[in-house]
């Protein structure tokens, strides 16, 4: 908790929206498989859950003394001031077992806030300028009223304009098309809201070939005369029988 703690008082006011910040929780896989959640501890703390993730983490100790292996996990993701993380870092180590949540601090392995290395997926174009797709923990009430007004007013501080058009939410999670130098990439993924940053995939286009071939031609003959009355008649009967009733003695006489 003191590493992450640190970690977010040195980002940039202007990367932490009305001074909120991102930190991840990552918890123990064997706690994680007595399919718990420490929600009373989140609630203690004053902390709000955004987002969560799989992860492979290689924990400290495990029970029963057996020797620790790597394993799989989930990060969760959780937003507040960051005067409540300097909070909660202060009273864990004079927390009670019978204090609020303490039941559930054995769930967490680690403490941390995510770097912008963390966040950058792949390779950087080798270019002056791309176009990223950025994601935010956000989702569609949070994101428009919130998130994107104080992410506009950060990238405009990097001296990058940009509206927002091309964005839609899934998730929790808002994604963004954002064209920027490339060389500001580690400095946008440094808006704590930011849970990943990527170049935009460039997508190919698969347009079939569409031919139109000629089928051959068949003479069609069509029934005329008695054949074609007697088609109607059938049908006419057969119509009756449908709606559930016999036909008519008349109807009998006329199809006959």
């Amino acid at each position: 908790m003191p590493s992450a703690t640190e970690q977010i008082d040195a980002l940039p006011d202007q990367a932490c929206p009305n001074d909120q910040a991102v930190v991840g929780l990552t918890l123990n896989p064997e706690y994680l498989s007595k399919s718990a959640y420490p929600l009373e501890l989140l609630k203690a703390a004053g902390v709000t859950p955004v987002g969560s993730r799989p992860k492979r983490v290689t924990p400290e100790k495990r029970s029963r003394n057996r020797e620790p292996a790597e394993a799989l996990t989930t990060e969760l993701f959780v937003m507040a001031p960051r005067a409540t993380f300097r909070n909660w870092n202060q009273a864990l180590p004079a927390l009670t077992e019978n204090a609020p949540g303490a039941n559930d601090l054995a769930s967490l392995e680690d403490i941390e806030a995510p770097s912008s290395d963390d966040k950058i997926k792949g390779r950087l174009p080798d270019a002056s300028e791309a176009v990223f797709e950025v994601v935010l923990h956000a989702d569609p009430l949070a994101g428009d009223q919130f998130v994107l007004p104080y992410f506009r007013e950060f990238l405009a501080s990097l001296g990058v304009e940009t509206n927002f058009n091309r964005r839609f939410y899934a998730g929790g999670l808002c994604f963004l098309e954002l064209e920027a130098p490339v060389d500001l990439a580690d400095e946008i993924a440094t808006f704590t809201v930011v849970r990943a940053l990527r170049e935009m995939p460039r997508l190919r286009m698969l347009r079939p070939t569409i031919r139109a071939a000629a089928l051959p031609g068949q003479k069609v003959i069509l029934p005329t005369g008695l054949a074609l009355e007697r088609n109607d008649r059938g049908r006419a009967a057969q119509g009756c029988l449908e709606m559930g009733k016999l036909p008519s003695r008349d109807q009998n006489l006329a199809w006959q």
